[in-house]
């Protein structure tokens, strides 16, 4: 299932800011730039985490990052994307159907954000 991570505020992260944050935090991940204008993505990404290889991108705006893995794994992400990019709080973190969401606050726990979107508890 994909997870999105969109800021709440419409605010954005630069592109360039993005990977260099994937880069620093997962030194063996694989990002690839989109040039393409038309394309949704201006990046993909795919990291290697505890329990799966979570694949994502972030869109051309830098407002919502699209993303799917081991649910424990997109927590993991979540939370970690949240602490290194304040300029783009507060964030809310859904599933693809919109069926289940969370608000993400400082005191947010992988734990909650598992119990908001799935049925695993």
């Amino acid at each position: 299932m994909d997870y999105f991570l969109m800021s709440r505020d419409r605010r954005s992260i630069d592109v360039e800011r993005f990977i260099d944050l994937l880069r620093v935090r997962w030194p063996t991940s694989r990002i690839k730039i989109i040039p393409d204008p038309e394309d949704h993505h201006s990046v993909e990404f795919e990291l290697p985490m505890k329990e799966s290889t979570l694949l994502g991108s972030l869109n051309r705006e830098g407002s919502t990052v699209i993303f799917y893995g081991a649910i424990r794994d997109c927590a993991g992400f979540a939370l970690w994307y949240q602490s290194v990019v304040p300029e783009v709080c507060p964030l809310l973190m859904f599933d693809e159907g919109y069926d289940r969401s969370i608000g993400l606050q400082p005191d947010t726990t992988a734990d909650d954000i598992i119990h908001a979107l799935s049925d695993e508890r």
